[in-house]
């Protein structure tokens, strides 16, 4: 699960550079004059995808403490 947590992680901040890129050319384009429609449709997808990494990423982290709670948990009692 650790891995995971990893490769989601590398996920979101992959994804964090792509929306800043994608909006730094739609600012350009605009500058120029240009048409960005199918840029701003990228966006809106990789703003989606964002999303969900961000969800998935969360729900790792979730799932993470209750098993460390659950583990701890489980050691055996101290008898001092």
């Amino acid at each position: 699960m650790l891995d995971q947590l990893h490769m989601v992680r590398t996920h979101v901040a992959q994804g964090e550079r792509h929306l800043t890129l994608q909006k730094k050319v739609i600012q350009h384009l605009q500058a120029l004059g240009a048409d960005t429609r199918e840029q701003e449709d990228s966006l809106v997808r990789f703003e989606q995808m964002q999303a969900a990494h961000v969800e998935h990423r969360g729900w790792l982290e979730e799932e993470l403490v209750k098993t460390a709670e659950y583990t701890f948990r489980q050691l055996p009692k101290s008898t001092d």
